[in-house]
């Protein structure tokens, strides 16, 4: 038993050269809407944006708009051309970069590229927004795992899974507010960002599918194995596959009863609760120059102290 828990320790130590899930898988694959819903939709939002509007626009928009055709109507509302619409989205960028403090966190937002509130009503509806903007051709933002629960609860693993799963399938590019968020936006929870960390994977895995290919088929492995050993465990592909088409939780229990038990027979908040105590204890990259660091706390009344933003602060 003390074996078996090592190789698994080691396994998660060494993590797989080819990961099972990674940033950008195309999603789209779910489609709530069919192509004549999202023309209804479309039509719809261009008479109510022609012939309703808007009501109480801020000023430089008033003026923009005015300037570009568009039209006060006899309830001093702003009205828009469809023409102008139209046109307007044509010439609305497709692609967005987020940069990330490391550049190899920057996030392409566009086209069916994936990066991962508590109802299923909410599930739906984000993921038929998503649909609607990607019906645009415009990269897609929508909010979901935003779960009514008050705690990382079991209600708050459904509930999240959910949304993020139908909107990641929709092909939603930028899935905000996905993991930590508890109470409908009011809390955020700390082990509930490490346990959604593991969920976010697992719903990466899915959008990423079933691959269809000569190599994936294996019908030269299946002749092998019939003609050899009678097994595929010694097979080259079979260790490969292992690496890549599986994604190993960093926190989801997969021991044996046995050595659950022999370990305490923690469930995973508790696991989530240790890991964050890791995490903040060690994981403390320098973003900020240090001189700079000194120049700013010099200038403005940081309450920070330097000390406490080093491992072994012994805050956690």
């Amino acid at each position: 038993m003390a074996d078996r828990r090592r190789g698994r320790e080691a396994r998660r130590a060494a993590p797989p050269a080819a990961a099972a899930v990674r940033p950008g898988l195309p999603g789209g694959r779910y489609r709530p809407l069919t192509a004549a819903d999202e023309q209804k939709i479309h039509r719809a939002v261009l008479d109510v944006l022609e012939n309703i509007g808007m009501g109480d626009p801020i000023p430089i928009l008033r003026e923009r708009a005015l300037e570009r055709g568009c039209r006060i109507n006899e309830h001093s509302r702003l009205c828009f051309p469809r023409a102008l619409v139209e046109d307007v989205i044509a010439g609305t960028p497709k692609d967005i970069r987020f940069l990330g403090r490391d550049p190899q966190h920057d996030l392409e937002i566009g086209g069916e590229r994936v990066h991962t509130y508590g109802s299923g009503e909410e599930a739906v509806v984000s993921a038929a927004a998503a649909q609607m903007v990607n019906f645009y051709g415009l990269p897609s933002s929508v909010g979901a795992g935003m779960t009514d629960a008050k705690s990382p609860d079991c209600q708050a693993g459904y509930e999240k899974a959910l949304a993020v799963a139908l909107a990641a399938h929709a092909g939603c590019n930028n899935i905000s507010e996905s993991a930590g968020m508890l109470g409908s936006l009011m809390a955020l929870s700390l082990e509930a960002m490490v346990i959604d960390n593991d969920m976010l994977g697992s719903v990466l895995r899915t959008v990423r599918g079933v691959e269809v290919n000569d190599e994936t088929l294996s019908l030269d492995v299946i002749r092998q194995v019939v003609h050899g050993e009678g097994h595929y465990l010694r097979t080259e592909q079979t260790l490969g596959l292992m690496r890549t088409e599986y994604e190993y939780p960093a926190l989801a229990d997969r021991s044996t009863p046995g050595e659950w038990e022999a370990e305490g027979s923690p469930d995973i908040r508790e696991r989530a609760g240790k890991r964050v105590r890791e995490i903040l204890s060690t994981h403390y990259p320098e973003y900020i120059d240090p001189v700079v660091d000194r120049k700013t706390r010099d200038t403005f009344p940081i309450l920070l102290p330097q000390e406490f933003m080093r491992p072994g602060n012994k805050r956690w």
